[in-house]
């Protein structure tokens, strides 16, 4: 399983302010290719073949894949989770809606009660995923941010669930002030 020494600690803290610096100063043009740049290089730093983003329905009756990064080596997972069905993954999602990270080094780490989603992620070659809620401004859970092996099992270092939690952090707050500048942009051009 990889694991990070003190010298990738802080080449993973550079590049999280990076990340978050990247996503304060945002304009409504840029948000999606910097959500996308920021997986591809945190994906890149730790090792995973996947890095993705998965976002709610406002009413919360399903989700979808949003932004994607792949290794190359992995399948893309973004055009088969479109409108996913709450519910389909009902032990992640449960979690995950609660405010809960989802931190699975090796799949048997999944408790009895989320059997289902561990048979779903070894039929798709899943060896670890960490996934960390995203935020709407107000505090509500509009999805979450995710990394996924399916080359190897990978330690989830508490450390690395926080710095990524800062990102989940910053992901929804840009998204949403990139909203209000295209309706204000918007509202000055009627």
């Amino acid at each position: 399983m990889p694991d990070f020494n003190n010298e990738n600690t802080l080449s993973f803290h550079d590049l999280i302010t990076r990340t978050l610096a990247r996503f304060a100063s945002s304009t409504n043009e840029e948000i999606d290719d910097h959500i996308e740049t920021s997986l591809r290089e945190i994906g890149g730093f730790m090792g995973v073949d996947n890095a993705y983003i998965i976002r709610t329905a406002d009413d919360r009756s399903e989700w979808s894949i949003t932004h994607e990064w792949t290794s190359g080596s992995a399948p893309a997972l973004k055009d088969s989770y479109q409108h996913v069905t709450m519910g389909s993954w009902d032990w992640a999602e449960q979690l995950i809606l609660s405010g809960h990270v989802m931190r699975v080094s090796r799949l048997a780490d999944i408790p009895p009660e989320g059997e289902d989603v561990r048979q779903g992620l070894e039929s798709l070659g899943f060896k670890s995923t960490l996934q960390v809620p995203l935020r709407r401004p107000g505090g509500q859970v509009s999805g979450c941010i995710a990394l996924s092996s399916f080359s190897c099992e990978i330690v989830w270092k508490t450390d690395d669930v926080r710095r990524l939690q800062l990102v989940a952090e910053a992901i929804p707050n840009a998204t949403e002030r990139a909203r209000v500048e295209k309706e204000l942009r918007a509202a000055l051009v009627e």
